[in-house]
């Protein structure tokens, strides 16, 4: 028997597939308008959020008008607010018609250099007040980079075992404010608008991945009588 040869071409597009299961399998973004800002710099006006998730993670993407400046001159907060059981009656009752249990916030000030601080909050209000308990062992992450001048985007990343109860789909809310108290800026994605988003559970991408990664190695390399 000899072993059909596998086509270069299909092996990158296999490796492709492999990489991006490595890092994000799936992403989707929401656009904002632009200008819709108050008494802010341009650094708060968000332009796009991102949503993406993997096995492990889920991460939010927040692309502003300009360049996020590191260090800042004063205090700006970049904040998640996620509704994670997907549930408007759970959680702080936001404006914004969903129900948050989780806010993933990132910052810069004036000793920000490269990285933007970051925590995890859980809610403990009573669904009406502004209260939260830090996730103090939660594994959270944020970045600056370039998206289309710059360093005009911060990415913030959260274990998904964090977020309990996680549902299939989540909705959550994007913000930006500062030290002096204003909320600069806000993007919503919930039911009704373009969300919820999906969250599969880690069992379920794995399955995909293996049927996936399964079928292509059958369709490329196979025996030949």
């Amino acid at each position: 028997m000899v072993k059909k040869a596998v086509p270069l071409a299909l092996v990158l597009i296999l490796t492709a597939l492999i990489t991006v299961e490595a890092t994000w399998v799936y992403i989707r973004e929401f656009s904002d308008a632009s200008g819709d800002i108050e008494n802010c710099p341009v650094y708060a006006d968000i332009l796009i959020t991102g949503y993406g998730f993997n096995e492990t993670h889920v991460g939010f993407n927040i692309t502003v008008n300009g360049n996020v400046p590191l260090p800042s001159s004063s205090t700006y907060w970049y904040g998640v607010l996620i509704d994670s059981d997907n549930n408007p009656s759970t959680g702080l009752a936001h404006w914004t018609l969903i129900g948050v249990d989780y806010l993933l916030e990132a910052w810069i000030d004036t000793t920000t250099v490269s990285t933007p601080g970051a925590k995890l909050y859980r809610y403990v209000g009573d669904g009406s007040s502004w209260e939260w308990s830090e996730v103090s062992d939660a594994e959270v992450s944020a970045s600056v980079y370039g998206k289309t001048v710059t360093n005009d985007t911060i990415e913030l990343v959260v274990g998904k075992k964090y977020l309990t109860p996680l549902s299939g789909e989540i909705g959550f809310t994007i913000y930006v404010s500062n030290s002096s108290g204003a909320t600069c800026d806000t993007a919503v994605v919930a039911s009704g608008g373009e969300g919820p988003v999906p969250v599969p559970e880690p069992a379920l991408l794995v399955a995909a991945s293996v049927v996936i990664v399964s079928a292509l190695s059958l369709f490329l390399i196979k025996d030949k009588l």
